[in-house]
């Protein structure tokens, strides 16, 4: 059963040599004319990690347009819609499958009145 709904746009996305991710054609450094240098060696300034923060407590997650309930929601939409579509190809493939049925039936019968018709007549011929 496929994924959800984004999965095939990110495979698409993946398998196509045209898009990329990444802009490979911007510069390292300068990229912005306001953009300061500045030369930690010169000024003489010792580089410490003494003050940092450290927090164990999890952070919120969200993202601009989607949250976790939207994409709840549009899953369980795309799962209903593939079990209303499978449901839909099962009930076709089984009127499929009776009509194979009767068919083979109805070869069969022919096939037998054929045989019964030839054992009439030897019988017929036996008698004599």
């Amino acid at each position: 059963m496929p994924g959800p709904p984004f999965i095939p746009k990110i495979t698409k996305i993946d398998q196509d040599p045209s898009i990329s991710l990444v802009q490979h054609d911007a510069e390292i450094q300068g990229r912005h004319e306001h953009e300061p240098e500045f030369d930690f060696d010169a000024a003489n300034i010792p580089i410490t990690t003494t003050c940092a923060e450290i927090s164990t407590a999890s952070p919120e997650v969200t993202t601009a347009s989607d949250s976790i309930e939207d994409i709840a929601a549009e899953t369980l939409v795309y799962i209903r819609r593939s079990a209303a579509k499978a449901k839909d190809k099962a009930m076709r493939l089984q009127v499929e499958l009776d009509k194979e049925e009767r068919q083979r039936i109805s070869r069969a019968e022919g096939l037998i009145q054929e045989l019964l018709q030839k054992i009439f007549i030897q019988a017929e011929r036996l008698r004599r």
